[in-house]
């Protein structure tokens, strides 16, 4: 029989061994790596020439700090446009984290250093952004540096000016890595002064002092980042105001998604119960504190100046929930700790490479795979490609990496323009088209000119189909095709088709949809609206598509096409705004905008809604 020691030993040796596998996982992967949109965008601004223009056009425009486009612009100096290059420096530093992390964890309490290394290795959230050249996992390793030498520091009861002098060197270079990371660092001063108020608060006072000094150049800087203030349609951006249930969507996120933040509130909740006074410790308090400040001031500001509030952003917030996670846990033993880190360390990685197929659901991205499966294609094959997530330097770059120039490649100008892409499509003679991450409204036209799908490859970020125009026999199963007939109905919303004759004597004659919004919508669903008339409309007529609030009239979500020919399609992504609508009265319309009243003969319309590329949506489900 093996003794307790023996026991602990193993779990020890297993927790490692678990822990090395997926780090070394994710050393290996680097080859398979690609760029993100993130990172091509750094990319294309990496390209400056000279001090002046490397703030002006890559560090302002990026509303980032200026270290990692620093970086961007020195690797891409040093070694070009190689991913394995970028991303192994930030690979690197993800395994340093793990080491980091179980330093920390081991200087809050004997055990703890297990779990925060858990988190590290295995957290899906973690890995996702581990290998990406973004603001992310350097701010990660600046973050668990200065939160451990404060803590070190609050254990010896004293600041030297060694000490002193590192943990403003370590809160600017989190500063200059991301602005949520200088909120953490304004929020931890008030913390560091009442912690160490019995101490000679001269090495606080030089802390402030020298951090402020190194920032102060930046400020102008960062004054004129400010302007842009999120990333919110207002602001020319993408993002939603969050709903107050995205709070506990991202502790889910957070700690590991799924039924993992069940697990761990009612663990809470017993150590509560039978140790009510733990709450009130100091490290509770700590963990508690940095999460919550900083959870919070990005939530509000989100809601009511401008949205900021991603996920990505709160990792660093985050690790204050680990503290506290700490802080409560050292009721149990070390031994005890151990083997619920080993627990945890499991789910985790099944979670993470299980059930949400890291490998290979995400390690390819959309923007590089496209033009990589072009590659397989030869002018033999005649095969025509509209890439519908393309810009400029993205198409110059993968074209060039891939060498497709030979195929009858869609221009940026062309993808941009609805115009342009039908004009497009009509002129392809080839026998089949590659379309890749369309809309369903660009899915839809091309299904027009190429009716018969050879086969479509989806993955939670790759959205790819190869058309032909004359019907085909394939054995394969597309993995989640989503041809008109099989798209999923609702007896909520059921596809409509109707028939009308405009009149021309109004700006918006007709009126095809409109009915309250039904609450079974999910984020990520699509409305589509289509409608064709028997004989050619001007384009100057367009199909409308608006929600709206009931009883304000406020526009939640709007989109329009113009008429190309005798047909229009307009889609409409059902937003994380969808949260905010609660169970708020809104109305869906679809409606002709016949700007010019010309007159036009019969119009056939339709509705539909749909769940589209639903792999996409669950990501962080």
């Amino acid at each position: 029989m093996w003794g307790f020691k023996s026991k602990i030993s193993l779990f020890k040796t297993l927790f490692w061994l678990i822990a090395l596998l997926g780090l070394v996982f994710r050393v290996l992967l680097l080859p398979s790596y690609q760029f993100s949109y993130d990172e091509l965008s750094a990319l294309e601004r990496a390209t400056c020439m000279g001090w002046n223009d490397f703030w002006n056009r890559c560090v302002i425009p990026d509303a980032h700090p200026f270290l990692m486009q620093a970086y961007t612009v020195l690797w891409v100096k040093l070694w070009g446009f190689s991913s394995i290059a970028l991303k192994a420096p930030l690979v690197i530093l993800s395994l340093l984290n793990v080491y980091l992390a179980f330093k920390l964890g081991e200087r809050l309490q004997k055990g703890g250093g297990y779990l925060m290394a858990a988190f590290f290795s295995a957290s899906f959230i973690i890995v996702f952004h581990a290998p990406l050249a973004r603001m992310y996992t350097p701010g990660l390793t600046f973050t668990l540096l200065l939160l451990g030498l404060l803590v070190s520091c609050w254990q010896a009861k004293t600041i030297t000016k060694k000490a002193a002098f590192t943990a403003s060197v370590i809160a600017w270079l989190l500063s200059v890595t991301h602005h949520m990371g200088a909120l953490l660092v304004i929020t931890l001063l008030p913390l560091v002064v009442f912690a160490f108020r019995y101490v000679s608060l001269k090495p606080i006072f030089w802390i402030i002092t020298f951090f402020c000094l190194m920032y102060l150049p930046l400020l102008p800087v960062t004054w004129m980042q400010f302007q842009h203030s999120g990333i919110g349609p207002e602001q020319g951006g993408w993002l939603d105001a969050p709903h107050w249930t995205q709070l506990y969507k991202w502790i889910q996120v957070w700690l590991g998604t799924g039924y993992c933040t069940g697990v761990f509130v009612m663990v809470i909740v017993w150590i509560l119960w039978k140790h009510p006074k733990i709450l009130i410790s100091k490290m509770a308090l700590f963990g508690l504190y940095v999460f919550f400040i900083n959870l919070f001031i990005i939530y509000f500001y989100s809601v009511y100046r401008a949205p900021v509030f991603q996920y990505s952003v709160l990792m660093f917030s985050g690790i204050g929930l680990l503290v506290f996670w700490i802080g409560i846990m050292r009721v149990f033993s070390q031994n005890v700790l151990l083997v619920i880190s080993f627990i945890i360390l499991c789910v985790f990685s099944i979670q993470t490479y299980g059930v949400k197929s890291y490998y290979p659901q995400h390690v390819e991205s959309a923007y590089e795979h496209s033009y990589k499966t072009l590659a397989g294609f030869n002018k033999a094959d005649s095969t025509s490609a509209l890439v519908c997530n393309t810009e400029p330097f993205i198409h110059k770059l993968m074209s060039k990496k891939y060498s497709v120039q030979h195929l009858s490649l869609a221009s940026y100008e062309v993808v941009k323009s609805v115009v342009k892409t039908e004009q497009w499509l009509s002129e392809q003679n080839s026998k089949q088209l590659f379309l890749a991450s369309p809309f369903p409204d660009q899915l839809i036209r091309a299904l027009t000119h190429y009716p018969h799908v050879l086969y479509h490859h989806e993955t939670a970020t790759v959205n790819e189909y190869l058309l032909t125009k004359s019907p085909v026999t394939t054995q394969q199963t597309p993995y989640c095709t989503i041809l008109k007939d099989q798209w999923p109905h609702s007896k909520y919303f059921i596809s409509k088709s109707v028939d009308t004759m405009l009149s021309g004597e109004t700006e918006f004659p007709f009126t095809i949809y409109n009915r309250s919004l039904v609450s079974n919508f999910k984020e990520g669903d699509v409305l589509v609206v289509k409608a064709t008339s028997a004989a050619t409309v001007s384009n100057d007529m367009e199909l409308c598509l608006v929600i709206q609030s009931d009883s304000s009239k406020n526009t939640w979500a709007y989109n329009a096409r113009p008429f190309i020919g005798n047909t229009s399609v307009t889609g409409l992504y059902i937003g994380s705004w969808i949260h905010r609508m609660n169970k708020k009265p809104a109305v869906v319309s679809a409606y002709i905008w016949n700007r010019k009243r010309k007159k036009i003969k019969t119009v056939r319309c339709s509705v539909e809604w749909i769940r589209y590329w639903p792999e996409h949506w669950k990501i962080w489900h």
